[in-house]
C-alpha cells in the first residue's frame, strides 16, 4: 500500500509541476504478454493478462514528449512446475503486476493527423503476490516501444503503442515453494540472474489540457 502511495504522489507531483502548460492525459486498456523465470528447482510461469493504463504527458516541443506512465495487471495467475517434487511442491497464486516508467516519445511526424512514434524509459515493475504471504517485489525496469497517435479533434486522440518491458533481474529472494498451498518451503534459487520479457498492447484515448494550439488557425 506504502509503494502505491508513493506512485500516487509522484502522479500528482508530474502534473503539478506543469499545471501551468501544456499536457496530456492518457487512458488504455491493452493485454499484457508474460515469461518464464527458470530456477534450478523448476520454472515460475506467468500466464498472459489483461491491463489498464494512466498515463501524463508533458510536451518539450513538437517531436518530443516526456510521459509518466502507470500500468496495472491485476490478478495475473501464476504456476510454478517443479523439477523436484519430492521437495517442491508445484502451485498456483496470482500476483498484481504494477509497472511505473518515466519515458521519451520521440515523434517521426510534426503536427501531423497521424504521428507514428518511438520510445524508451525506466522505472519500476512492482510484483505483488496476493496469496501465500510472499509479500511483494519491487525491480528496476526498463522499456523500448513504438506506436502511433491519430488526432480525433484538437483536443482528443487516438493512441495505439507496443512495448518490450524489462525487470532488469530476478534473483529469486522472497519467492516461495509451497506458495498457495499452504507450504512453506525453502527458497527457490537460480543458476543465473534471470532476463524476465514482458510484452505489452496498449489503445487508448488521449485527453490534451492546458494552452494548444490548433493545427487549423495556428492560435492558442
Amino acid at each position: 500500500m506504502k509503494k502505491l502511495t508513493y506512485i500516487l504522489l509522484l502522479l500528482a507531483s508530474f502534473v503539478t509541476s506543469y499545471s501551468k502548460q501544456s499536457y496530456d492525459v492518457v487512458t488504455s486498456g491493452g493485454y499484457l504478454l508474460n515469461d518464464k523465470i527458470h530456477f534450478s528447482e523448476g520454472v515460475l510461469d506467468f500466464k498472459n493478462s489483461a491491463s489498464m493504463g494512466l498515463a501524463f504527458i508533458a510536451r518539450y516541443d513538437d517531436s518530443k514528449e516526456f510521459e509518466l506512465d502507470y500500468s496495472f495487471a491485476p490478478q495475473t495467475k501464476v504456476h510454478f512446475q517443479s523439477f523436484k517434487p519430492f521437495l517442491y511442491n508445484e502451485f498456483d497464486t496470482k500476483i498484481n503486476i504494477h509497472q511505473v516508467h518515466i519515458n521519451l516519445l520521440s515523434y517521426l511526424t510534426k503536427k501531423t493527423l497521424i504521428q507514428p512514434f518511438y520510445s524508451s524509459g525506466v522505472g519500476v515493475a512492482i510484483f505483488d503476490v496476493l496469496e501465500g504471504g510472499a509479500g511483494s517485489h519491487t525491480k528496476i525496469s526498463i522499456n523500448l516501444g513504438f506506436g502511433g497517435k491519430y488526432h480525433l479533434s484538437d483536443r482528443i486522440a487516438v493512441r495505439m503503442q507496443a512495448r518490450f518491458i524489462s525487470p532488469i533481474t530476478f534473483e529469486g529472494v522472497g519467492i516461495y515453494g509451497g506458495i498457495g498451498t499452504g507450504v512453506s518451503g525453502g527458497g527457490l534459487s537460480l543458476y543465473a540472474p534471470s532476463v524476465f520479457i514482458q510484452g505489452e498492447f496498449r489503445a487508448g484515448l488521449i485527453f490534451k489540457l492546458g494552452k494548444i494550439i490548433s493545427k487549423n488557425t495556428g492560435k492558442e
